[in-house]
């Protein structure tokens, strides 16, 4: 009875005292979040970042919502200070467990906001995704925020912020329809930002340019000619501006350029525009899509040229050609037959085409090319005009505008404005760790001095204080698999040194090997640990204001077949200048200089062992300098070779060796270096390897 008493009382104390606390503390979670939306709506945007900020730090299991309302409020007001907050928050968010129906609408405007960086496939895949709810597309997120970071060696995300500030001026300035956040602008400024070039109008009506291009082909039928003749040269030729002034809708347009953004020479132009004249603009494929496509058409409508005749000019006419009073007569298909008049057909198109571009020749040398290119045919009067020939201008311009876009990538950051581009280089090689495990062992190639030189010039401006001690170097290493999705992660830290001395053991990182991956890349960031806090954000920018420069590189991998016997790693190939006898320098491309010292390091795995129970194999190389055919007749089939065998014993099952090849001095040609690994017991070959080599 007791017992029971005493659990009694304990059930009810807990009850009365601790359930209330937790529901408080639930309760007080909530409120927060609320009272964060609450002042956002208000305008008390920092208040709001507070809270929201509170409220994602006090959840045991993250909540995508808050990282979404904070992202799209702080990026909207640009509020700095919180940016590396919010983008941790974010896509700590991104680990939700769960999708409910409010976070459910959130990613499918999420999803609008990154689709034009997607495929139609991928896009589809992703909606049907958020669409049942399943948790696993917020992975899919993380992985495409991942692969865009700008440094991916720490949880702020640049181009994250970048891309939510676009987002929000794209709400801001192009949400002109009901149906979706904002129009075809607001999907190309996401992609690519602030264009180099806008320019924005309606294509206007030119009455002189019309009159003139129609009189360099056409009679106005104020000639000499007989007065049929002369009615049926003015009737083509007024006819033919009629139709020009009917089809010409007085378009809007919007034209975009930017530099550089294609792998093309040519600027990458985009164009928007409607035919009605409201705010909403949709993506052309060319100045000619504003031209109705009636315009173009061949047919009878165009014929300038059909008309009711006076019975009294026509009547020879008309009979003979089975008519009568009320028949309509195709005067230009008549006078190809009885020489009446000589009216050139134009295509209402063309005009307006040559009029449109003219209009923007100025912009951009795509629209004067393209406006010269027609002009220039079409003032060729030696030649008649083909029928078709504003559809092949259109085709052909359209056609261009394509190729320069195919050129293009799927998104591109401005923060290449405010760092510079590091020139970096990755290289794999495969080695076995002290269990035999495959491990690739990479060597990073930067060039950085130019960069830091020009840093230091414009604190100092002094080429003599080069101080190469305040800046840090971070490097990122993924491996990739086929999909380029990243199988694994590593990043290293390191102060800067320009004064290397042992090229096997600098700028080296060891990592394990994974069986999915087929790349490596290398990113590699650049920071000035003198200049600004971590948190400080350039302005007009999202890059922090210590980061100097993020170089990327990639290289593939080879598959790593690990074997129960003998094997060896990957074999570095490099050399030492005559000079310089102590400074190993690897030629990851294979080429060496002239008159310098041929090296090679590798590691030996798995020796057999001889009868005093030492490990021990015998390397035999071989080089041999390739000859052309003519090259090997003269010399009778034979070439130039140098072989050595050099024998090797130690006490454990694994051997590295770093080898000069001994032949004559190097001179300019291709080369092929063989290795042979033998048991010296036994004879018995146990591996070889066939490398090419050259000597520029």
């Amino acid at each position: 009875m007791k017992v029971f008493l005493s659990t009694f009382y304990f059930i009810l104390f807990f009850w009365i005292s601790v359930v209330p606390l937790y529901a408080d503390g639930i309760q007080n979670n909530t409120d927060s979040y609320l009272v964060g939306k609450k002042a956002a709506a208000d305008g008390n945007y920092r208040e709001a970042a507070e809270n929201w900020i509170s409220y994602a730090d006090s959840l045991s299991s993250p909540e995508y919502r808050v990282g979404h309302e904070l992202i799209l409020m702080v990026t909207g007001h640009r509020l700095t200070d919180y940016y590396e907050r919010t983008s941790q928050i974010y896509l700590k968010g991104l680990e939700d467990p769960d999708i409910n129906d409010e976070e459910r609408k959130l990613l499918l405007n999420d999803l609008y906001y990154i689709k034009s960086m997607l495929g139609r496939r991928e896009e589809n895949t992703v909606r049907d995704q958020i669409e049942a709810r399943n948790p696993d597309i917020y992975r899919f997120f993380q992985n495409f925020w991942r692969n865009k970071s700008l440094t991916p060696s720490d949880p702020y995300n640049e181009r994250l912020m970048e891309h939510w500030e676009r987002v929000n001026f794209a709400l801001e300035n192009y949400s002109t329809v009901a149906r979706a956040p904002y129009d075809d602008r607001g999907d190309i400024y996401v992609r690519f930002g602030e264009p180099q070039r806008k320019r924005d109008g309606i294509f206007m009506y030119n009455p002189g340019f019309a009159n003139y291009l129609v009189a360099t082909r056409m009679d106005d039928g104020r000639g000499y000619g007989s007065a049929l003749d002369n009615a049926v040269n003015t009737t083509a030729y007024l006819n033919t501006l009629y139709r020009v002034v009917d089809y010409h809708q007085y378009p809007a347009f919007e034209v975009w350029v930017y530099y550089g953004l294609s792998n093309t020479p040519d600027n990458s132009v985009f164009l928007f525009g409607n035919l009605y004249g409201g705010a909403q603009m949709s993506l052309k494929q060319s100045v000619d899509d504003f031209i109705p496509s009636a315009a173009y058409s061949t047919t009878e409508r165009n014929n300038t040229v059909s008309m009711n005749m006076i019975e009294e000019e026509t009547e020879t006419t008309t009979s003979s050609n089975g008519g009568d009073d009320d028949t309509e007569t195709d005067v230009l298909f008549e006078s190809a037959e009885t020489g009446v008049g000589n009216p050139e057909q134009i295509p209402p198109a063309l005009i307006l085409q040559m009029m449109y571009y003219r209009q923007l020749a100025s912009l951009d040398p795509f629209f004067s090319g393209r406006y010269e290119e027609m002009l220039n045919r079409y003032e060729n009067t030696s030649m008649r005009l083909s029928r078709s020939i504003a559809r092949q201008f259109q085709q052909t311009n359209a056609a261009q505008t394509l190729i320069t876009k195919r050129g293009m990538p799927e998104e591109k950051s401005s923060t290449g404005n405010f760092i510079y581009e590091l020139d970096t280089s990755i290289h794999a090689y495969r080695f076995a760790d002290e269990n035999l495990n495959p491990v690739l062992r990479l060597y990073a190639e930067e060039d950085m001095d130019e960069v830091i030189t020009f840093e230091e010039l414009k604190k100092r401006n002094d080429m003599g204080d080069i101080r190469y001690g305040d800046y840090r170097l971070v490097r990122t290493v993924r491996l990739m698999d086929d999909n380029t999705t990243a199988v694994s992660e590593h990043s290293f830290s390191s102060g800067f040194d320009s004064t290397g001395v042992n090229a096997l053991t600098e700028e080296i990182v060891e990592i394990p090997y994974e069986e999915e991956s087929s790349s490596v890349e290398l990113i590699t960031e650049l920071y000035d640990e003198t200049e600004g806090g971590r948190s400080e954000i350039l302005e007009n920018s999202t890059v922090r204001k210590n980061l100097k420069g993020v170089g990327r590189s990639n290289t593939p991998v080879a598959e790593f077949t690990r074997k129960d016997g003998f094997f060896i790693s990957d074999v570095i190939i490099g050399y030492v200048s005559n000079d310089e006898e102590e400074r190993f320098s690897i030629a990851h491309d294979r080429i060496i200089p002239e008159d310098s010292i041929l090296r090679i390091y590798y590691e030996a795995y798995n020796l057999p062992v001889d009868e005093s129970g030492l490990y021990t194999y015998a390397l035999t190389y071989r080089l041999k300098r390739d000859r052309s055919l003519m090259g090997r007749i003269i010399r009778f089939g034979g070439g130039s070779e140098t072989s050595m065998t050099v024998d090797n014993t130690t006490d454990t099952s694994r051997f590295d060796q770093y080898l000069e090849i001994v032949s004559d001095q190097l001179k300019n040609g291709s080369y092929t270096l063989e290795l042979y690994f033998t048991n010296p017991s036994s004879g018995e070959e146990l591996y070889s390897v066939t490398l090419p080599v050259e000597v520029d």
